[in-house]
């Protein structure tokens, strides 16, 4: 059985016979003479189709690397998400025929397959089965020998394909069809087609190579003697140098001859050396000019440096893998998402198999990486186990945690002092004239436990480890930076002043002593927010903030007057204690 009718034998004809039949009369086939295999004779006299080309050894090299390539890649199909940014929709349907389009294969091979056609016939062809809801159920890859494109007379495109003998018409929303290089933009060109004679040649020069060893006359040297030789002695002779002079175990023994006998040594014939150099040309014309693979990555090393086979790996991502995914891209797009969501779902090769296996650009690309991706997103891309407290994103410089320790607030006093009078335990007056139904409260409640909900880990971390002040002085800062921000919004105007800094670090130094106590990590987390929060308040001009929540509840004071006052410490902020889930808000006059 040839390999055509075992690839067609591979799905059954019930299988195909729930594909519908439409009879067309067609006045033309766009493009399909280079779709039909046929003998074309090369001027070197070697005949070349499809088949016979996959035959030259370069061709072979390069449609394997180009397909096994293709087919290791993933496809994720993401989606966007309202808050911005993308996902795996792994939730869709089509997530998982991809990785399994059919009974028969994987979806690498799949891949692989269809990218073999396209650059052995210049067309990949796949059949998209639906099921009764319109869901895409398998897709069975379509021989490209017997699938082409078809306009009909109205103009109507059609695709052709003959399965088990039995010409069937597809429309196009049921082929998935990957295309080369094209002139018409329906059916690309076959490479082994269009390039017959270069790789004719290259067969040629293949099969005079196997001539010369079949036919030629190459000896390796010659032994003379002076005189005349029996045949007998000449066979002795012969025999004497073989079993003690050729083979590994022999080499460079001594020779022995006798009766002024001389041997001289033949060399390579000059000509037979252009031959093996125009061979060596020849292969890396059908690479580099054909396919656009480096010649380094079929064993062709004449041209290639340690210096440039790394740039030459680039350009083969570049200039011949990135084209080709992004057909594959674009086809999937259009062909498997319907048109409500191609606007938010689109398909998307996974590149990052490609620097598998190389430690050194691994390594590189996720330290690069750190200060964006958590620690084990790195590490369930690497097939490691995440860690306790690895939903964190790290600092590059100092290869610590990005907002690691966000610790509670400082007692020190604060940047705009107390006044000098004793502290009261009603409102001040400047609260107090303001009334209640003037005060305009900008909370962002859903905002701060987000920012609980992300930082919480760190305290964790900080609250079981010994970190000095200057570690979380330099971790502190996007943390701070998150929590300024949120705060500039509440108070409706930016920061001003150049003294936050010195407040900080005044601020780092009491969490420091603070975490040496091991001190709650979710009453440390809601004291820091607080405390950045009002220290921004300051910073903008807030002159009132309101309590909400607690004992507290509902009380207005000056920014610069504590809510209570036990002994030496002045409460200015919640929290009083670890159950206290109180907040502090500006309070701004309507204008």
């Amino acid at each position: 059985m040839s390999i055509i009718s075992k690839l067609a034998n591979i799905f059954t004809t019930e299988k195909r016979a729930t594909i519908t039949a439409t009879p067309v009369s067609a006045t033309n086939m766009d493009g399909s003479g280079t779709n039909l295999m046929y003998y074309s004779p090369s001027d070197s006299g070697i005949p070349v189709n499809q088949w016979s080309g996959l035959t030259c050894i370069p061709v072979f090299a390069c449609i394997r690397l180009i397909a096994n390539t293709m087919g290791y890649l993933d496809i994720d199909l993401m989606a966007s998400m309202a808050q911005g940014g993308k996902r795996k929709a792994t939730e869709h349907p089509i997530y998982n025929v991809l990785r399994f389009p059919n009974d028969a294969m994987n979806g690498n091979i799949l891949k692989s397959l269809m990218e073999s056609h396209r650059q052995s016939w210049g067309n990949g062809f796949c059949f998209i089965d639906y099921d009764g809801a319109f869901h895409v159920k398998q897709l069975l890859p379509l021989l490209p020998d017997r699938t082409f494109p078809v306009r009909l007379e109205n103009g109507e495109l059609i695709y052709r394909t003959r399965v088990n003998g039995e010409t069937i018409d597809l429309l196009p929303y049921q082929v998935l069809h990957i295309r080369g290089f094209s002139f018409n933009g329906l059916n690309g060109m076959s490479p082994i087609a269009m390039f017959r004679q270069q790789i004719g040649k290259h067969m040629a020069f293949d099969k005079f190579g196997a001539k010369i060893f079949s036919n030629g006359l190459n000896a390796s040297g010659i032994v003379t003697h002076p005189g005349n030789l029996t045949t007998a002695a000449q066979e002795r002779l012969r025999e004497q140098l073989t079993n003690k002079l050729t083979g590994i175990d022999n080499a460079h023994k001594v020779m022995i001859l006798e009766e002024a006998m001389k041997f001289e040594k033949l060399s390579i014939d000059p000509n037979d050396a252009q031959w093996i150099e125009a061979a060596n040309m020849s292969r890396e014309e059908i690479a580099a000019g054909i396919y656009q693979v480096p010649p380094h990555m079929i064993g062709a090393m004449a041209r290639s440096t340690n210096n440039n086979i790394e740039q030459q790996s680039i350009d083969f991502k570049t200039h011949c893998l990135n084209p080709l995914i992004s057909d594959w891209e674009g086809e999937l797009n259009r062909k498997l998402l319907r048109q409500d969501e191609q606007a938010t779902m689109a398909f998307r090769f996974d590149l990052r198999n490609l620097i598998r296996g190389d430690m050194a650009a691994t390594s590189a690309y996720y330290k690069s990486l750190s200060d964006v991706l958590q620690v084990n997103e790195i590490r369930s891309e690497l097939g490691f186990n995440p860690l306790p407290y690895g939903n964190v994103v790290m600092v590059q410089s100092q290869n610590i945690t990005l907002e690691d320790a966000i610790e509670g607030e400082p007692d020190p006093a604060p940047t705009t002092p107390p006044e000098a009078a004793p502290p009261k335990a009603e409102p001040s007056p400047a609260a107090t004239d303001t009334d209640a139904a003037t005060v305009k409260e900008t909370a962002l409640p859903s905002k701060r436990q987000g920012l609980d909900a992300q930082y919480r880990c760190l305290f964790d971390y900080a609250c079981a480890a010994d970190l000095s002040a200057a570690q979380i002085r330099q971790v502190l800062t996007p943390y701070v930076a998150a929590v300024r921000a949120m705060a500039e919004a509440e108070a409706g105007s930016p920061a001003t002043g150049d003294n936050f800094g010195d407040w900080v670090d005044k601020y780092c130094q009491t969490m420091s002593i603070r975490i040496q106590d091991k001190a709650d990590a979710g009453y440390e987390c809601h004291r820091c927010r607080n405390a950045v929060t009002r220290e921004t308040y300051l910073a903008c001009g807030v002159k009132n903030v309101r309590w909400e929540g607690g004992d507290f509840d509902g009380q207005t004071r000056a920014i610069a007057e504590p809510f209570q006052t036990d002994g030496k410490r002045h409460i200015y902020h919640p929290p009083l204690n670890t159950d206290c889930r109180s907040e502090i808000y500006p309070v701004r006059e309507e204008k």
